[in-house]
């Protein structure tokens, strides 16, 4: 019983560390679509 138990611990901490890396790979990608955007809006200025 007490291993079911752990089992679920473990499968829990490793897919809520999966999603953790996960958004913070969507975030990196939307981060570097908006730095681009950025620069262009500046080179088009100078």
């Amino acid at each position: 019983m007490i291993m079911r138990f752990l089992f679920a611990a473990y499968a829990v901490i490793w897919f809520i560390t999966f999603l953790l890396i996960l958004s913070i790979e969507l975030r990196q990608a939307a981060a570097e679509k908006e730095l681009e955007a950025l620069k262009k809006t500046i080179g088009k200025k100078e």
